[in-house]
């Protein structure tokens, strides 16, 4: 790791403080990034608090010096947080450690460490890393009180995801890129700088002789960004700055949201939700759609019930649909049939043995009937999907006690299968409530479907 400019406190050997460089210097900077925060924060809390993840690098650095006034005028606190990978010598990690604690002391902002070693050695390094950087984040943000988290991304790494997504072939979701304002481990992110270069960032800092620290992993090529990042400084000479990539970033979420628009529409027109928890697709509005549009509404289905599948599988699976096959994709099953196009939960896939009450595979609430008496945890069922062995041995209960075995109505062997079923310590399927059986043991139990229409609409998705 090298640090780069020299690090400066309080007032400088001119007699200025920060506040007043910032005024002579690069205003129209700070200008711009005030005004982008106080855009992105408009609805939030007044006064609540804010995250700011800071590596010591110089975008985030920028960030903290740049938020810290404009939050100050605001009277918004900022919690400063920085994540421990453990992936580093640990030397260097501490030297930036304490170079952002510095800073923040400096700022008078309280500074919090996050610590993460949970890399296994196996899979995507980044990947991993940033899955539990966001995870980490979202944590202390809440155990602070924080209503968002600030990002140090900008215009440079919004012009290198573009680039990396386009040789991915991703459509326009994908080359919308990183947004302004974004959800994710409930917490809402917010990234600022997105319309600013990292060149002018550093200049900025320059100006103020604020210190950064560089990352060595910045030259890897061994990962994907760096790469990229090296392919971008070629382009520039070029002639295709990151600018460009961002201003198409920008068009294509435009695009990106009337595509949204469009399935959300086709939500209200084509989708609904059968009484067995699955979904039934209108065949008529829902292939009549234009492809993106009808690829978008399977995705969020098989996200919703299952699992999201990769885009070419979408594709594919659509246009065996309009042939009017059967498949199995994302977890699911898609049966076209005379009611529509119904894509039913995999048995298989569902939820594991869970002790009630509560919610279940993510498609059920499973409680106590009014008035009844809870039983210790020890003397509860457990719920699990009753799949084909739990239903042949429904039938055969049934037989024993002189009863015709019939499907409820609207309702499919294979979403029977899916649905919830109670079983005893022992083993004994006590209750299927889809069926309408239950011993006396498993009478107390309702299951109550959680989920309909409106949850497919993009702004109810928590995907």
């Amino acid at each position: 790791m090298s640090f780069t400019v020299r690090l400066v406190a309080g007032r400088d050997r001119t007699g200025m403080t920060q506040d007043e460089r910032s005024r002579r210097g690069h205003a129209p900077l700070a200008e711009k990034v005030a005004a982008e925060l106080a855009r992105l924060t408009t609805d939030l809390p007044g006064g609540a608090p804010l995250g700011v993840a800071v590596s010591g690098g110089g975008d985030s650095m920028a960030l903290l010096h740049l938020a810290a006034p404009w939050a100050r005028r605001e009277g918004r606190p900022l919690v400063v947080f920085t994540v421990d990978h453990g992936l580093r010598p640990r030397e260097e990690i501490g030297r930036e450690i304490a170079l952002v604690r510095r800073a923040a002391e400096r700022l008078g902002l309280p500074h919090r460490v996050l610590p993460w070693r949970g890399w296994t050695g196996r899979g995507n390094l980044q990947a991993a890393a940033r899955a539990a950087r966001y995870r980490l984040l979202a944590e202390a943000a809440r155990e602070e009180g924080a209503a968002a988290v600030l990002l140090g991304h900008t215009q440079d790494d919004q012009a290198e995801t573009v680039l990396m997504r386009l040789g991915r072939g991703a459509g326009a979701r994908g080359l919308s890129a990183m947004m302004p304002r974004s959800a994710r481990e409930g917490m809402i992110w917010l990234r600022p700088l997105l319309g600013t270069g990292r060149e002018a960032l550093r200049a900025w800092l320059e100006a103020r002789e604020i210190v950064w620290a560089e990352d060595p992993s910045n030259a890897e090529t061994a990962f994907e960004r760096i790469r990229t990042r090296q392919a971008l400084d070629r382009l520039r000479e070029a002639g295709i700055d990151p600018a460009a990539f961002a201003l198409t970033a920008r068009r294509l979420a435009r695009a990106d949201a009337a595509l949204e628009a469009t399935t959300d529409a086709l939500v209200r027109t084509a989708l609904r939700v059968r009484p067995a928890g699955s979904v039934a697709l209108d065949p008529a509005a829902f292939l009549a759609a234009p492809e993106e549009v009808a690829l978008r509404l399977l995705m969020r289905v098989l996200a919703r019930l299952g699992r999201l599948p990769r885009h070419r599988e979408a594709e594919a699976a659509l246009e065996r649909l309009r042939q009017g096959e059967r498949l199995t994709l994302g977890q699911c099953l898609v049966r076209p049939g005379e009611d529509g196009i119904r894509i039913i939960r995999e048995w298989r896939h569902a939820e594991g043995a869970m002790l009630p009450p509560g919610p279940w595979d993510r498609r059920w609430e499973i409680r106590p009937s009014p008035g009844a008496v809870m039983p210790p945890p020890a003397e509860r069922p457990r719920v699990a999907a009753l799949g084909p062995a739990g239903l042949a041995e429904l039938r055969r209960r049934l037989a024993g006690e002189a009863r015709p075995f019939r499907l409820p109505a609207a309702v499919t062997g294979a979403e029977l299968e899916a649905s919830p079923a109670l079983r005893a310590a022992d083993g004994r399927l006590v209750a299927v409530p889809l069926a309408g059986w239950a011993l006396p043991e498993g009478r107390i139990w309702r299951a109550e479907l959680r989920i309909t229409a409106d949850d497919f609409v993009r702004s109810n998705l928590s995907h």
